[in-house]
């Protein structure tokens, strides 16, 4: 064939380097998301919270321990049952219940003040009435304080603000407290909002964290007590979760 015969390649089938590695570059990208990347890793289990945890290991370290409860209906295993009762069925020394806003059983509307009632043949003692602070003649009759309640992520829940009064009655009391890790609804990962200011702390507001603070409830307490914003030294031991990442929200711990 004659030079001239010859067709010549069109503009278009003479493709930029650059465009070429821009489309294996995108399809690498795809095909992580596909797969999962370190950023997002696979679920393998779901979460196991932290009375799941205790529950397995009891009768230690709380054998024969004077338990006080902080709890409200949230304080459940994932079966459904509640945790006092499984305490209850395990044996377990339960002295006192402490309910914070909405009562023990949820049902008392915002801002209302909580009175206090009886689980069976228990006291449960109001946090948020006259008294939102465990009084020395609440906590004389007992060894230890357990706090298991499911927070929503966010600075102006009061439950977070009873978790803080509790630790400060266990530090000026000196009883250890066990705070039951549970997830964070709204992940791990991403903190938004102003940190309060100290001339506005109130009880829908009692330290300086960000509206949405990123952080399990557990990894809370141990903040309040690292920073200090607990006065008195305190014995804090929080039993952790399993199977769970900072990048889950609550969709991703396959909890109800």
């Amino acid at each position: 064939m004659s030079a001239h015969n010859r067709v010549k390649p069109k503009k278009f089938d003479r493709l930029p380097v650059g465009f070429v590695l821009w489309v294996c570059f995108s399809a690498l990208i795809f095909f992580l998301n596909l797969t999962g990347s370190p950023q997002t890793p696979l679920k393998q289990a779901r979460t196991k919270l932290g009375n799941e945890a205790l529950l397995a290991d009891y009768p230690t370290p709380l054998e024969r321990k004077r338990l006080g409860l902080v709890i409200n209906h949230t304080s459940r295993l994932p079966g459904g049952s509640s945790l006092v009762q499984a305490l209850l069925d395990r044996g377990a020394n339960v002295r006192a219940i402490f309910s914070p806003e909405h009562g023990f059983r949820g049902e008392i509307e915002q801002g209302q003040a909580v009175p206090d009632s009886r689980f069976k043949a228990i006291k449960v003692y109001s946090l948020y009435g006259d008294t939102k602070k465990p009084t020395a003649a609440q906590t004389q009759s007992l060894d230890a304080f357990i706090f298991d309640i499911q927070d929503v992520g966010t600075r102006f829940y009061t439950y977070i603000t009873t978790l803080k009064y509790v630790i400060e009655a266990a530090a000026e009391y000196q009883k250890p407290v066990y705070v039951l890790d549970r997830p964070n609804p709204a992940g791990g990962i991403v903190v938004e909002g102003p940190c309060l200011l100290p001339q506005f702390e109130s009880f829908i507001g009692a330290f300086p964290i960000p509206v949405r603070y990123g952080l399990t409830i557990g990894e809370l307490a141990q903040m309040m007590v690292g920073e200090r914003w607990i006065k008195n030294p305190v014995a804090l031991h929080v039993i952790r979760m399993t199977n769970l990442d900072r990048h889950y929200f609550w969709k991703d711990t396959e909890l109800a």
